[in-house]
Formats: structure tokens, C-alpha cells, sequence
């Protein structure tokens, strides 16, 4: 389903373009338009769909499952194999563009306004969209409302819904959206991928932040450089108006030097910044299950606080929000105040570190993280609270980055005393070839190693062996909605499985 925007005639919302019309024998004058898509399956009658080349398709090949839509917008590509293929158009409008990634911001500006909301956003490896709900969580916390574009909590009916970065349709009418509802900030993901391929639109952000950059989406990126290059594009040419880096990297560190110095920088090593009149000091110790943090503005203010979130990422990534709020404008004393009278961050990110327990049973631990920073970071924080056994489940992405996938047998090999790997997201690879690399980087004995395709059997198989004092940790998947198998998303939930597997351990079957 399509968010509704502004109410347009078609007529008028064309003159407003420099969208040139092919001949079409119907008249359209009197069509409305109130919503824009690029996803085929979600256009309703008064939709444009939107239909431009994509990475292997073009949109209009998707023309058949349009049921009904006000018009279409496609450029001269998408004209051409609609002649040369005899698509259907059932007389709808065919709106023909030289330009199509300008007009289409055009069209959205107009149909979903976005003005008058205050938008911040994070890129980065890791943390995102922790950072971003925390940021959320706080903001919320202080009685001031915030939207999000996240990939938490969507479902397998929605097609962008799994992207970090919605298309730039759905991007602009999710903050239209929180616009009407009366948000007064917008937080969004900020996608390599994204960045790169125009998703942001002409949005300029009040604040973006970075959180590392490790090795991910070399499919897309092919090396590190050229995925820096993506990250540091949001921080350049006016597409933020202020800063936050993480300078515990060397990216954070190069890109802090190469875009200048106005930005505000965090980090826990005392060496980095010192001088710099907009460093934070940033320190993290452990509180039981769940980590304090202390923060450290410029002027010398002192935070000291915790999340419940599982793993010092989170408490780090929390020092980073703080920033990000400070730098909208948010007194820090006000921060505090409310971290205070709370009692510190106490919140569930599903698919996050999220941590599943019934009675006497083990522990199980949905997290999604699936580079190899992030397993590892899950790994060190599961193993930490671990007085038995650490048993890891361990998928990995067909048609994304083989490289990583021996990397992630070596770890969970290391820290595991019981590792099963399993299949996720194979899309079109061979799902046994994935799992074969990822043994492939297991060192040492492997008679503590098995192979179990089936993601439910996996987990079923790793809560029945596991004792009340033993931690299960599921890593790579998360919360996502589905499976992608051979181009089909089939609906699936690890925390639903988990959540059986419990229920049987509980029951003694």
C-alpha cells in the first residue's frame, strides 16, 4: 500500500515538471494523483508508478502487476521496451523524462512536501539503526516526537521495506507521513548503496553522523576506498549542515580530516582530539547483563548513565546519539534529566542483542549483524555473559560478499563450543556451497561443527542440546520478515522459532 501525499490533478502536477508525454489516446486532465511508488505490487489507482532502470530490471517489465495507477513515469529506455515488447498500459498516461532521477524529485517533493521537519541522519557499518532508535528513544523520553525510516519491524509484504534506505518515493513519504503526524524530527539510515544511487534525494540533512566503516557491500563497492568515498559523499557538497564523527577508526579519522574540522568528534581514546573544541570523551564499563557509559561534553559536562541493550556497541552508540541531540539543539542538562529520572536507556530493538529466556532455559540471542565486525562484537558480548556453553548459529548472504564468509567460520569457530551453520538469505547461490565456505574458515577440530540447512531445525537443534546456564546465539539474521530463496521472499521469523523452541524446552520435548 501506498502513503498518501498531496492530492494533485495530473494536469497541473505536469506542468510543474519537465516531464515530456508521450501520445496517448485517452485524456487525463481530470486524473488525481495523491501518491508515488516505485514498488509494482503496493501502486493503488491514483498512484504514479514509477519505472526507471534498476540494477538487473527495468520497472516497466513490472507493468503487469500494476493492476490500476493514475499514470506511469519512465524514461525513453522504458518507452522503447514498452513498444518493442507490447506492454500493457490499458490507456493509462505514460510520462516520458530525459531526466529521471531529477524529475522524480521534483514529483515527490510536490506530492509528499517535507518542509518543516527537522532531519538527521547516520551512516556507517555498523550501528545505524541503533543509533538512530536510540536517538528516537531519547528524543521520545523528552516528550518531542521523532520518525523513523528503519529496517525494524517491517514485513515481507513490503518490497523496499528489508533496504536501509527506502527508495526515494517511500523515503520522502515516510517523512511526509511523520510530517502530518505532527513529528518534529525525521531520523533515517544512510545507506552506501543509498547515497550512491540517488535514494536521499536532494534532502539535506541537519545533522549526519558516522558511526565505522568495515569491510561490506564489496558486490557493490568492489574495495574499500570506493566504499569510503560513498560514506564521506553525505558529508560533502551541502548535503549536511553539521556533523558527529566517531574517530576510533581511521575512516572516522580521515574523514574528520578531509571534511574539515567543524565537526563534532566522539571517542573513548583520550590521544584523538584533545584540542579539538568539539571533542566528547566517550567510556564504557560493564553493569551486570548490560553496560554503563560515561560522556563527556566539550564544556566539561559529565553523563553517566546505561542501556539494557546487550554489548558495549550499544552504550557507545548511545553516547553517540547524545551528540547527534546536542548537535539539533537539545541542552544536554536536558539529556541527562531525563536519563536520570529513568534510570538509565532501557529498551528492546528486535532482532538487536535481543535476549530470549523462559524460566530455567538457556539463553538465545537474536542478533542481525552480519558483518564481520558485528559478529564478532555479538560473539564477545554473548561469550561475556556466559557461564556454560556458547553454542552460535551462523548464516550468510548468497550474492553478498563471499569473501567474509571464511572470516565468519574462523570466528564463530574461536568463541563457540558448539557451532551450527545454517542457511538465510541464499537468493540464487547454492546455499550448500555458502555454508561450505563458511566451515571452510572453522579452525582446529570439527566434530563440534554440524551443518543443518533448515534455519528452524538449527535452532530447535542448538536449544535442545543447551543447558539453563548455556547462551544460544543466532547471528545474521535478525528480524528480517522473510527467506530470499531463488527470487521468492518466503515469509519467515527467527524470533517466532526461537520462541517454539523455548516453549518445547519449557514443555521437556
Amino acid at each position: 500500500m501506498t502513503l498518501q501525499g498531496k492530492p494533485y490533478r495530473l494536469s497541473d502536477l505536469i506542468k510543474q515538471t519537465g516531464v515530456r508525454l508521450t501520445d496517448c489516446s485517452n485524456q487525463f486532465s481530470d486524473r488525481f494523483v495523491s501518491g508515488i511508488t516505485q514498488i509494482a505490487q503496493s501502486v493503488e489507482r491514483d498512484d504514479i508508478f514509477v519505472a526507471f532502470q534498476g540494477k538487473t530490471r527495468h520497472g516497466v517489465e513490472f507493468l503487469d502487476q500494476v493492476q490500476s495507477c493514475a499514470a506511469v513515469l519512465t524514461d525513453n529506455k522504458g518507452r522503447h521496451i514498452m513498444q518493442s515488447d507490447c506492454l500493457p498500459t490499458r490507456s493509462t498516461p505514460i510520462l516520458v523524462t530525459d531526466s529521471p532521477r531529477s524529475d522524480l524529485i521534483v514529483l515527490a517533493k510536490r506530492v509528499y512536501p517535507i518542509d518543516d521537519i527537522r532531519i538527521f541522519g547516520i551512516t556507517g557499518t555498523n550501528g545505524k539503526t541503533s543509533t538512530m532508535h536510540i536517538a528516537a528513544k531519547l528524543l521520545e523520553m523528552m516528550g518531542i516526537s521523532c520518525g523513523i525510516s528503519t529496517t525494524i519491524g517491517s514485513s515481507a509484504s513490503e518490497s523496499d521495506s528489508c533496504l536501509t534506505t527506502p527508495e526515494l518515493c517511500q523515503l520522502y513519504a515516510r517523512i511526509f507521513t511523520a510530517k502530518q503526524a505532527r513529528a518534529d524530527f525525521f531520523a533515517l539510515e544512510a545507506s552506501s548503496h543509498a547515497i550512491n544511487r540517488g535514494r536521499l534525494g536532494d534532502i539535506v540533512l541537519e545533522v549526519a553522523a558516522f558511526t565505522n566503516l568495515t569491510p561490506e557491500h564489496m558486490e557493490e563497492h568492489k574495495n574499500m576506498e570506493a566504499y569510503y568515498q560513498a560514506k564521506k559523499a553525505l558529508f560533502l557538497n551541502k548535503r549536511s549542515n553539521s556533523a558527529v564523527i566517531n574517530i576510533d577508526t581511521p575512516y572516522g579519522i580521515r574523514l574528520f580530516k578531509e571534511t574539515g574540522c567543524s565537526a563534532s568528534v566522539i571517542s573513548e581514546n583520550t590521544k584523538y582530539g584533545l584540542d579539538h573544541k568539539l571533542f566528547w570523551q566517550a567510556s564504557v564499563r560493564r553493569v551486570g547483563l548490560s553496560f554503563g557509559f560515561t560522556l563527556i561534553s566539550p564544556s566539561g559536562y559529565r553523563v553517566e548513565s546505561s542501556i539494557s541493550l546487550l554489548g558495549k556497541a550499544f552504550a557507545l552508540n548511545t553516547c553517540m546519539a547524545i551528540v547527534i541531540l546536542c548537535n539539533l539543539g537539545i541542552d544536554i542538562e536536558r539529556i541527562d534529566s531525563v536519563l536520570r529520572k529513568a534510570g538509565g536507556l532501557k529498551m528492546v530493538l528486535p532482532g538487536r542483542m535481543e535476549v530470549f529466556q523462559t524460566g530455567n532455559s538457556p539463553r538465545v540471542i537474536v542478533d542481525h549483524g552480519h558483518t564481520v565486525d558485528a559478529v564478532e562484537t555479538a560473539l564477545v558480548a554473548a561469550k561475556s555473559i556466559t557461564r556454560g556453553r556458547l553454542i552460535t548459529i551462523i548464516n550468510a548472504d548468497g550474492q553478498r560478499d563471499p569473501s567474509k564468509r571464511k572470516h565468519l567460520g574462523q570466528l564463530c569457530g574461536a568463541y563457540s563450543d558448539k557451532l551450527f551453520i545454517t542457511d538465510g538469505h541464499s537468493r540464487f547461490e547454492n546455499p550448500a556451497e555458502i555454508r561450505r565456505m563458511i566451515l571452510d574458515g572453522v579452525e582446529g577440530p570439527r566434530k563440534q561443527v554440524e551443518q543443518i540447512p533448515s534455519m528452524t531445525q538449527a535452532v530447535l537443534a542448538a536449544i535442545d542440546i543447551a543447558k539453563s546456564d548455556d547462551t544460544v546465539l543466532c547471528s545474521g539474521f535478525g528480524d528480517d520478515p522473510y527467506l530470499d530463496v531463488l527470487g521468492k521472499k518466503i515469509p519467515y521469523s527467527l524470533r517466532d522459532e526461537v520462541r517454539r523452541g523455548l516453549e518445547r524446552f519449557a514443555q521437556g520435548t
